[in-house]
């Protein structure tokens, strides 16, 4: 997909934060839907950059990459927090076994 494509890319994110964002995508009880997939793995990969990369771009990037507004990435990142019950951490042998699924 050419949104994904454009989030890896220009998020400057790894394979394993994309992993840790598709991760989070399966922890959150919200039913993904056409209208709300590509908000939500953008604010999922947003937030795996910034828990597991040393160096991140600030929300105004990721607003551009998303084609949002900045205020729009904020609500997004504040909602996607509390449904996440703000557990982000992600074990090893959680993540390794979450990889071997999924590559």
């Amino acid at each position: 997909d050419l949104y994904v494509d454009r989030i890896a890319r220009y998020g400057g994110c790894s394979t394993s934060t994309l992993a840790v964002a598709l991760l989070y995508l399966r922890r959150l009880k919200v039913l993904l839907t056409p209208s709300n997939l590509q908000r939500l793995f953008a604010v999922a990969v947003l937030e795996a950059v910034k828990m597991w990369d040393d160096v991140h771009y600030p929300n105004m990037h990721w607003a551009a990459i998303a084609g949002i507004s900045v205020e729009e990435v904020n609500l997004l990142e504040g909602a996607f927090l509390e449904l996440m019950n703000w557990k982000m951490f992600v074990t090893k042998e959680e993540y390794d076994t979450w990889s071997a699924t999924i590559f």
